[in-house]
């Protein structure tokens, strides 16, 4: 359409989209389903005419859709990643909330610095633009960050600047949300009935403008208040009502809150099975949303559960998790690991003294002898940790951690996921002696290990007898969907090959299920002691369900993945499968390379 196009109807198509952008503008807090009516409209009219800056703004306002009514990170962030390079040098309200939305998600992240930093860029912005609004939802936001650092007096500041700005422009929805956001406050402070006067004030409000989100925050308001106060009844018919609200609005990221509260409760009155079930959900839920702080909390509610079912050995394995995402969320880590450097290097300085001073009528060759050694080793171990840490980590990932201290998240558009699992694993660990089992695991494992190697594929991790790698990170690629699936019939070629060997030696052998799916994720580094590289997203999710839901010996994949490598390899049609939380989706096995 846009060669067909004349300059001046061009300029039309362009002066439609800016009218619509304002549209947008006006709309986007009040009336959020013509908001993003507007902008679908707009992405439309600017893809017909490839006008960048219409493309952006229309995204922006799909990754706050996406973000601030589900919680879904990483389609927002795919959004976000887009419109980024073109409104970044503007001065437009669509870059004011889209570093809104950025902030909102490195905050819930754990990256506090990051999320301070985009907020004020949006605070800046929209008060040079006047947008009032706009200023008022920023404000609110900066005042939840305060709340939960635990830095009251700053919040109420902002809660209440946020409040008067949303009472004189009429903004329902904006009100009755910090309302309930110094309900929250109040909690906080054990201002009980401050804060259910607060909640009961947003209530009604809510309820006769249809605000569900601000309803069902409301209701987890109320229910963490009656729990405190120890009316637990109260407290539960309250969170209840809060989750299936959010369940049925799929506010994942409210969700997890709710999901928290209750199997906190359930802890409390010793109800373990729920406490665990919530607990569980609360982590798959910060998991979608990558909110590595309510995922601490709900590794430290697991361990908390399991310590009192006298289980030590299952409440380690969710003390250790919390641990190393603690360490992530603290903010404190590099602080001190460079004061502890710091320390050991003064510590050290005052024992070549003191050594130096001892050896003032040794020979100077003798000495200088000594230091040479004492480098050399110093060398030998750097060698050796680097080589450590290369084991570990991607050398890219390993490169940035050791120059800047930590290594930041990154987003990848498309990257494509391998799960593999042992069919009769379980069975077989109960008849086998264990050495048996970890020697027959490393040797599968190891065969994988080079196959990922070979294939490109970067190895993530395993847990029990499942693998995980995955194509196309730390360094981007679009060949990864062919490697996967390549990588994925070299491991069952190996498998059929190992089977025969152990079957020949009348020994038992396992079958090997393989699932690979192609989709956007997050990948990055986690852990302070112990670290871990590791990938986030549904696309995570669903490269499980593929290995789950296929059969042994076959290679399945997803439709993604087949409308990426069909043109290579021979694939036979599953239809739709039913896969576990996830509905029916198209699956297919590889049946091998296309002649």
């Amino acid at each position: 359409m846009e060669q067909s196009l004349t300059a001046e109807a061009r300029q039309k198509v362009i002066d439609r989209i800016n009218e619509l952008g304002l549209k947008i503008k006006q709309t986007r807090i009040a009336n959020r389903e013509a908001s993003y009516a507007y902008a679908r409209e707009v992405l439309k009219l600017s893809t017909e005419i490839d006008y960048p800056q219409g493309i952006a703004e229309a995204r922006v306002m799909f990754a706050a859709e996406t973000y601030f009514r589900k919680g879904l990170v990483v389609e927002a962030l795919q959004h976000l990643e887009q419109a980024l390079g073109i409104l970044q040098d503007t001065d437009s309200y669509a870059l004011s909330w889209l570093y809104t939305v950025y902030g909102n998600i490195h905050w819930r992240m754990g990256d506090f610095d990051k999320g301070f930093e985009y907020m004020q860029k949006s605070i800046t912005l929209t008060q040079a633009q006047n947008d009032i609004t706009a200023v008022a939802w920023t404000k609110y936001l900066m005042a939840s960050f305060y709340a939960e650092m635990k830095q009251y007096e700053n919040a109420e500041t902002f809660y209440q600047q946020a409040l008067e700005i949303f009472e004189q422009d009429n903004d329902v929805e904006g009100y009755t949300s910090t309302l309930s956001g110094l309900g929250n406050l109040a909690l906080a402070r054990k201002e009980y009935n401050k804060s259910i006067e607060y909640s009961e004030k947003a209530l009604p409000i809510a309820l006769r403008e249809k605000l569900v989100s601000v309803e069902s925050r409301v209701y987890n308001d109320l229910g963490t208040v009656y729990e405190q106060l120890g009316e637990y009844p109260k407290a539960l018919e309250y969170l209840h009502k809060s989750y299936t609200m959010r369940e049925e609005t799929q506010n994942v990221l409210g969700m997890s809150t709710t999901e928290l509260n209750l199997g906190r409760i359930y802890t409390f009155l010793k109800d373990y099975a729920n406490a665990l079930l919530y607990f569980e959900k609360a982590v798959e839920s910060a998991n979608k949303v990558l909110a590595n702080p309510r995922l601490q909390r709900a590794y430290q509610g697991l361990a908390e559960v399991y310590k009192q079912l006298d289980k030590p050995k299952e409440a380690l394995v969710y003390f250790e998790k919390y641990i190393e995402i603690h360490t992530i969320v603290s903010g404190e880590e590099n602080d001190a690991k460079y004061a502890t450097l710091e320390a050991k290097h003064d510590l050290e300085k005052t024992k070549q003294e003191a050594e130096i001073h001892k050896l003032k009528n040794i020979e100077l060759k003798q000495a200088n002898d000594l230091i040479a050694q004492q480098n050399q080793y110093i060398i030998e171990e750097k060698i050796k940790s680097e080589r450590l840490l290369l084991n570990i980590l991607p050398e890219e990932v390993a490169e940035e951690l050791k120059e800047k201290g930590h290594a930041t998240p990154k987003f990848y558009d498309q990257a494509t996921i391998i799960f593999t699992d042992f069919k009769g694993f379980t069975n077989l660990v109960e008849q086998v002696q264990p050495q048996d089992i970890i020697e027959d695991l490393n040797t599968c494992f190891l065969a994988f290990d080079e196959i990922c190697e070979e294939y490109n594929l970067e190895k993530i991790k395993t847990i029990g007898d499942a693998y995980m790698a995955v194509g196309g990170v730390p360094l981007k690629n679009k060949t990864n969907p062919l490697d996967a699936v390549k990588a994925g019939l070299a491991m069952q070629a190996f498998m059929q090959k190992w089977k025969a060997e152990k079957e020949a030696k009348g020994l038992p052998a396992w079958e090997l299920r393989v699932g690979v799916h192609t989709g956007c994720l997050i990948a990055g580094v986690i852990g302070k002691n112990k670290f871990a590289y590791d990938v986030w997203g549904d696309s995570v999710n669903i490269a499980s369900r593929m290995e789950s839901s296929g059969e042994v010996g076959k290679v399945n994949i997803s439709q993604t993945t087949y409308e990426l490598v069909k043109h290579r390899f021979a694939c036979e049609p599953r239809g739709k499968v039913q896969a576990k939380n996830k509905g029916e989706i198209e699956m297919y096995f590889v049946v091998g390379e296309q002649a």
